[in-house]
C-alpha cells in the first residue's frame, strides 16, 4: 500500500499535575526535514523526537511540537548564580567609580530582576520519569501520524489508478486513431512530390526510400509499446507501494516523454487533441504522486 507524506498525529498525557501535548505534521518535501518546537528547559526533547523520527524513515517536512500546562508543578529548587551575581556587582561598582560615586548601586531587588540570575536545579530522578513521560507519548503520537499517512496513501492510491485507468483509454484511442495514418500520410505525400516534380527525373527506388524515411518518422508504434509498458510497471509499482514516490516520479517523466515524442510526431489533428488529454492527465498525476512516500 501506497504511504502519503502528509499526515497528523497527536497524543496527549499526564504526568504528576503537568499536561503533555505532543503535535506532529508532516507534508510532502523532497527530502527529510525535522522541526522541533518546544518550551525553553525541555531541550533534551528535540534530541528524543529526532531520534525517534529517524527509526521510521520517512520522507517529508515533519513538525513535531510539545507543549506543557501546569510547567509550575515540577520540582524546581531555585538557585543564585553566583558567579554572574559577582560580575553584575563588579560592573556596578566599576561604574560607580568611573561617575565619582554618583550613579546609585544595585540593590537586592534589582539583581534578581537580571537576566539569568536565578537558576532552576532539578531533580534527577524527577526528570528523568519527566522525559519517560514525553518519550512514551511521542510515541503514540507517531503512531498515529503513520496511521493517518497510510490512510491518505489508500486514499491517493484510488485516485492514481483511476488515472491510470483514463491514460490506458486515452493510449487506446490514440491507437485506434493511428490506424493507417503512416500509410495515408506517404500517399498524401507521394501525390504531393509526384505535382511538383517531373517523374522522368525521379529513381522510383530513391522516391520509395525518401517516403518511407519520412513515413517511420511518423510512426509512434515504438512510443505506444513503451507508453504499455510504464502503465504496467506504474500499476506495479502502486500494488507493491514500498517508498514509492521517487521511483513514480521517475517512471512519469518517461510516460510524458512518450506522450510528448507522440504528438511531434503525429500528422493528425484528432490524434493531437488526444495527446493533449493525455498530458493533461500526466499531469495530474504528477501532482499526485508528490505526496507519495
Amino acid at each position: 500500500m501506497l504511504q502519503s507524506m502528509t499526515g497528523f498525529g497527536q497524543a496527549r498525557t499526564n504526568y504528576k499535575e503537568i499536561l503533555l501535548a505532543i503535535d506532529i505534521r508532516s507534508v510532502n518535501s523532497r527530502y527529510s526535514e525535522i522541526i522541533t518546537r518546544c518550551p525553553r528547559r525541555f531541550d533534551l526533547f528535540e534530541d528524543i523526537a529526532r531520534k525517534l523520527i529517524s527509526t521510521l524513515k520517512i520522507r517529508g517536512k515533519i513538525t513535531i511540537s510539545l507543549s506543557i500546562k501546569n510547567e509550575a508543578a515540577l520540582s524546581l529548587s531555585p538557585e543564585i548564580n553566583m558567579d554572574l551575581a559577582h560580575h553584575y556587582l563588579k560592573i556596578g561598582k566599576e561604574l560607580q567609580e568611573i561617575s565619582g560615586g554618583t550613579l546609585e548601586g544595585l540593590n537586592l531587588g534589582q539583581l534578581f530582576q537580571l537576566p539569568d540570575i536565578l537558576l532552576t536545579r532539578e531533580d534527577d530522578e524527577d526528570n528523568k520519569q519527566l522525559y519517560e513521560a514525553i518519550e512514551t507519548c511521542t510515541k503514540e503520537a507517531l503512531i498515529q501520524l503513520e496511521a493517518s499517512r497510510k490512510i491518505e496513501g489508500s486514499n491517493l492510491s484510488v485516485m492514481i489508478l483511476d488515472g491510470l485507468s483514463k491514460i490506458e483509454k486515452l493510449k487506446l484511442s490514440i491507437e485506434t486513431l493511428s490506424v493507417d495514418q503512416v500509410k495515408l500520410a506517404m500517399e498524401k505525400m507521394r501525390k504531393r512530390i509526384e505535382e511538383h516534380i517531373d517523374k522522368v527525373n525521379i529513381e522510383e527506388q530513391r522516391l520509395e526510400q525518401e517516403i518511407v524515411f519520412w513515413g517511420d518518422r511518423l510512426d509512434i508504434t515504438e512510443e505506444i509499446q513503451r507508453l504499455t509498458a510504464h502503465v504496467s510497471h506504474f500499476k506495479h509499482i502502486v500494488d507493491e507501494g514500498k517508498e514509492a514516490g521517487k521511483r513514480l516520479n521517475f517512471l512519469l517523466q518517461e510516460m510524458l516523454r512518450e506522450a510528448n515524442t507522440i504528438g511531434s510526431k503525429t500528422a493528425s489533428y484528432e490524434v493531437s487533441h488526444v495527446v493533449v488529454e493525455l498530458k493533461n492527465e500526466l499531469e495530474r498525476l504528477r501532482e499526485q504522486i508528490q505526496n507519495i512516500q
